[in-house]
């Protein structure tokens, strides 16, 4: 029970950088860390493996919170401009330790039915509702 409660913790500080504007910053040390725009090989998989599966939530998260973000601003819809934003949001993500806290949250407390559900999931209150206990 604890485990999970923190987990959506966790989640919905995923959110919490959507409130705010994200701002360019340096690279990240392990771009592979952030890449966007992959589907996930983990939810067809026979074998469900957490480490993997849970990169392919924490990228489909972020994918999910930095639209929604970009929705709430205004911005335009172009593929672009959604992947500089991605990028941008995960870097801040990244840079701040919410993303690897995340990561690792995930590999300790998701089960294979949340990880299916967040992963079809389209709307970030669809996201954080699958990964509650």
């Amino acid at each position: 029970m604890f485990r999970s409660s923190t987990l959506l913790v966790t989640v919905s500080l995923l959110g919490c950088g959507s409130v705010h504007k994200p701002q360019p910053t340096a690279p990240v040390s392990n771009p592979a860390d952030v890449h966007l725009g992959i589907e996930s090989s983990a939810v067809d998989s026979p074998h469900y493996d957490p480490e993997l599966a849970c990169k392919d939530l924490v990228v489909h998260g972020v994918v999910l919170f930095a639209d929604s973000w970009a929705d709430n601003q205004g911005l335009d819809k172009s593929e672009i401009t959604r992947q500089v934003a991605r990028q941008m949001y995960a870097e801040q993500l990244a840079q701040s330790g919410r993303l690897g806290h995340l990561y690792a949250m995930c590999v300790k407390n998701v089960s294979q039915v949340q990880f299916i559900c967040a992963m079809n999931s389209d709307t970030t209150d669809d996201f954080t509702h699958c990964l509650r206990p």
